[in-house]
């Protein structure tokens, strides 16, 4: 221990003694384990940190229908959530729940807020205590002469109810019933996922424990009993679906255990991130935590090139130490203590960089997104930037203590300099530089494909027109109104909108495209015979009169929604192409027909419109059927506005008009088609911003790395320049040779980085829109780019080596 002090405050010496230089190796190595704090912390956010405010979240685990309709991960029915609750005893418990959109009356208006709809035993199941009063039990379930309780949230209680202590047996209206608080949910509990945060929790409603087994809305988690695996509740989980799907078939089959099916139920430890969306998440984390790493693998490449260069100046003190006894050994330690001395100052510097910027992250995310997501600093934040900066300091410290601890003695003793102006073409300084030039290559070009990547998709056309649309949601679910006070409201609303100044067209939506969301239902297609196990739950959309007009999507075939499809007319739908290209092939789909519901009556294809994109820009053309509002009375509808102008200048009227109509029902998501296809483009902007800031930050590493390189052989080379220009050189000469041989590295580095950037992008392809990993213009893009910057950062070096004076440059040793 005292030999370690020993070494630490000699260390710290000599670090002082060059207050410029180790300035500059700690700036580059907090920018490098900045980078990593932050891109770990966000991964730690939305993947590693354990669920809050619940008890012993590691034994909580979801469990998702995976049948043939629904995909991996899907929801399930009240009926099977009671089998899996009674025969499963794997788990201590079950609990189910569902998203639910309510509207909160009060004086000044209605207030839409995100609620669940829960089971009795959800808190219990979940662990989570209350702030005030207690939660859910089997009496507050909905009667008919009862006022059902209700837990609100910790954010709710404080921001409308002022953190009111007496909140508990006051009565509210939500979606026009009145329920009764008898709870506030403790702080820490947010919920399950990250921007799915609750306000609101009810007790499952009646009409959702009636639905049919085949109707799956619920989701469900579950406890698990100590001593039992996820494996061994997966087991039994799947056993018991496939009873059910021996037993129901018509509804459960697709649950039943088949060599060309997925797996039918999927149990899964509860996480703060959707099973559906974790592939993706993981792959773009990953992604990021590559690109720091490399832009620490440059940080340290730099700053071992600096120790390299201070080893240099140290020669003669190390050929004393060895000459007077000292081991190699003790002088790699000694040499080690300095380099991780520099990385802790470095770390410390990052940590801190790190955690700044990583509270920048969420606002790449639409409001709301991004809520529930703690980038606080944690013991894994901690370790991990304290594992990266120790091993960060070893690994830009050992080659230079290497090389430092076998000088040639006799004439580092003399301290002679002429061994030293023989530079090797490819020596260990240049090696690194030529790492670093590769390393940055790679980055440029991924950030590159990234920014080419979210310029297609903010060019793309989805298949309607994204210019000049305003969109607002309306909550009628929660009013008074019965349907047909409903069909006033809207029909009133389009017209009073419609005539305002600057309007083109409106119409109403149930499904607002890009949004994520959607409608799937069971369709019957007339003369058509699935195949089995095909999937034949397709999207659909009630829309209102003039939709089309108005969103922008031509029809091509038939005719569109008119006043005559009304209600108690014969029904009638429109099909985009891919439904009438993949179930009619050859034929005019107008006038076929088809059914929506099993028992329903058969609906006719009155015309075709345009295929476009409905839930996301990067699906693939989905069979999509449109209902008219007329024929299908719908709560909850958006207004689409469609205007010459600017339409954010319109949303006053908007809420003017409603407000004259009906104050009771709330405007929310109010936005236009541009900032809701820049909300879908989120996470592809998120990835390109962070990419060019590191790819940028990469390349001024290099760069400087490639200068310093390039002056140190300026320097060490002055008297072989002096030679050369007493001889007759010319300064294009001298200039001449410099450049060239620091353009060598650069193009070293440049040809492994393109080669490494075509093997390693590809992993990339599923994360791109509309380019490939390989794209020509990217590549020459960032090839002609680097090179320019190699050049600068030799020209300037290579100018000051003309500058020599052959006098002073032959008298300099």
């Amino acid at each position: 221990m005292e030999t370690l002090l020993k070494d630490i405050r000699y260390g710290l010496r000599n670090l002082l003694k060059r207050p410029g230089s180790t300035a500059i190796a700690v700036i580059t190595l907090a920018l490098g384990i900045g980078a990593n704090a932050a891109i770990f912390s966000f991964v730690n956010g939305l993947l590693l940190r354990p669920l809050a405010g619940v008890e012993r979240p590691d034994r909580l685990v979801g469990i998702y229908t995976s049948d043939y309709s629904s995909g991996l991960y899907g929801t399930s029915s009240y009926p099977d959530y009671l089998d899996f609750r009674r025969q499963a005893d794997a788990f201590a418990d079950l609990a189910a729940y569902e998203r639910a959109v309510l509207n909160l009356a009060g004086s000044d208006g209605s207030e839409r807020l995100r609620g669940a709809s829960v089971t009795s035993n959800y808190f219990d199941v979940l662990g989570v205590g209350t702030r005030v009063g207690r939660t859910l039990r089997s009496e507050d379930d909905p009667h008919q002469d009862t006022n059902p309780g209700v837990v609100i949230s910790h954010a709710l209680w404080q921001r409308r109810f002022g953190a009111d202590q007496g909140v508990v047996g006051q009565p509210i209206t939500l979606n026009n019933r009145v329920y009764t608080i008898i709870g506030v949910t403790a702080e820490s509990f947010r919920g399950l996922r990250i921007g799915d945060q609750p306000e609101l929790f009810l007790p499952l409603t009646e009409e959702s424990k009636a639905e049919a087994r085949g109707n799956r809305g619920l989701s469900i988690t579950g406890r698990l009993r100590d001593g039992v695996t996820i494996e061994q509740a997966q087991a039994q989980i799947s056993a018991i679906a496939d009873r059910l799907a021996r037993a129901y078939p018509e509804t459960n089959m697709g649950t039943l255990v088949q060599p060309d099916a997925p797996r039918p139920m999927s149990v899964v430890a509860e996480t703060r991130i959707n099973p559906k969306a974790q592939g993706g998440v993981r792959l773009v984390t990953s992604l990021l935590l590559v690109v720091v790493g490399l832009v620490l693998l440059i940080a340290c490449a730099n700053v071992a090139n600096l120790l390299l260069a201070w080893a240099s100046s140290r020669r003669r003190e190390i050929a004393i130490r060895l000459a007077l006894g000292a081991s190699r050994g003790r002088l790699i330690r000694q040499l080690l203590t300095e380099s991780i001395l520099l990385a802790l100052f470095g770390g410390a510097a990052g940590l801190c960089v790190g955690l700044w910027t990583a509270d920048l992250i969420p606002g790449f995310f639409p409001p709301g997104e991004a809520s529930g997501m703690d980038l606080s600093l944690d013991w894994r934040v901690l370790g991990f930037t304290t594992v990266i900066t120790l091993v960060t300091g070893v690994l830009f410290g050992l080659a230079p203590a290497l090389r430092a601890s076998r000088p040639d003695l006799v004439s580092s003793l003399k301290d002679e300099k002429g061994h030293t102006r023989r530079v090797m073409r490819f020596g260990l300084r240049n090696i690194l530089v030529t790492a670093q030039i590769a390393m940055s290559v790679l980055l440029l070009i991924g950030a590159g494909l990234f920014l080419r990547s979210l310029q297609s998709a903010v060019k793309f056309d989805p298949g309607f027109e994204t210019q000049h649309l305003l969109l607002a949601s309306l909550g009628t679910g929660g009013t008074k109104m019965n349907r047909a006070q409903q069909q006033g409201f809207y029909q009133q609303l389009v017209e009073r909108i419609g005539s305002q100044p600057g309007v083109r067209a409106v119409s109403l939506t149930t499904v607002v495209p890009l949004s994520g969301g959607g409608q799937r239902r069971n369709v019957l297609i007339e003369g058509y015979q699935p195949r089995p196990n095909e999937d034949t739950e397709l999207n659909t959309n009630v829309v209102g009169l003039n939709y089309f007009d108005t969103i922008g999507i031509p029809v091509v075939q038939g005719r569109d929604f008119g006043a005559q499809d009304r209600a108690g007319s014969p029904g009638v739908v429109v099909v985009n192409e891919e439904l009438a290209q993949r179930y009619f092939p050859g034929q005019n789909a107008v006038g076929k027909r088809l059914r929506t519901d099993s028992e329903g009556p058969h609906l006719e294809i009155i015309g075709v419109v345009r295929t476009a994109k409905y839930r996301n820009l990067r699906e693939t053309p989905l069979p999509f059927i449109y209902i008219p509002l007329a024929q299908e009375m719908q709560e909850n509808m958006t207004l689409l506005v469609r205007s010459t102008n600017e339409p954010s200048g319109l949303l006053p009227a908007v809420r003017s008009e409603l407000q004259q109509l009906d104050k009771n029902v709330p405007v929310y998501a109010v936005k236009t088609m541009t900032e809701q296809i820049d909300a879908a483009l989120s996470a592809d902007r998120m990835t390109a911003v962070l990419l060019s800031i590191f790819g940028g930050a990469a390349l001024l590493l290099a760069a400087v790395g490639l200068y310093g390189v390039m002056s140190y052989s300026v320097s060490r080379r002055t008297h072989e320049i002096g030679v050369r220009m007493a001889l007759g050189a010319q300064t294009v000469d001298v200039l001449r040779m410099v450049v060239k041989n620091g353009m060598t590295l650069s193009l070293v580095g440049l040809a492994i980085g393109l080669a490494a950037a075509f093997a390693f992008t590809r992993v990339m392809a599923t994360l791109l829109f509309e380019i490939t990993p390989t794209d020509a213009g990217t590549y020459a893009t960032v090839s002609v780019g680097l090179l320019l910057v190699a050049l600068l950062a030799c020209y300037i070096p290579a100018r000051r080596a003309t500058k020599v004076d052959p006098l002073v440059a032959l008298r300099y040793e």
